[in-house]
């Protein structure tokens, strides 16, 4: 559940707790990365396919370079690598990583955070991409 992955995170109630449109949670679980920093690795499920998102306290990517997309004082990087597409980003509270086979359906992932309530907030984002 979402409660108990945040109860090992030093980020607790910063993980979307409903369900969005057609983005249906189908798993998640606490993961360690290279330097010990806990994060969130979440997967959801649409009708044509999946998408991950990785949370993690706010720290700097080292990714495949890509395309930078300056957005609201937020430098978005996204890659294609191997098949898969990548939007990593940090904002003051922390860094994410959005992962789907289609460029599409990063887009359409942006309302796992920002759903009906939000909307606004990401108005033009996914013309971008």
């Amino acid at each position: 559940s979402v409660k108990w992955l945040e109860q090992g995170l030093d980020f607790p109630d910063l993980i979307p707790q409903q369900e969005v449109s057609n983005l249906r949670r189908v798993g998640g679980k606490l993961v360690h990365l290279h330097d010990e920093k806990k994060a969130a690795f979440l997967t959801f499920e649409t009708k044509e396919g999946k998408i991950s998102l990785l949370m993690t306290s706010p720290q700097p990517f080292q990714g495949i370079e890509g395309k930078v997309i300056p957005f609201k004082n937020i430098s978005f990087y996204m890659t294609h690598y191997r098949g898969y597409y990548a939007l990593s980003w940090t904002d003051p509270q922390l860094s994410y990583v959005l992962v789907s086979d289609e460029k599409a359906r990063i887009a359409e992932a942006c309302r796992i955070c920002h759903g009906s309530t939000r909307r606004q907030d990401i108005t033009g984002f996914d013309d971008q991409i």
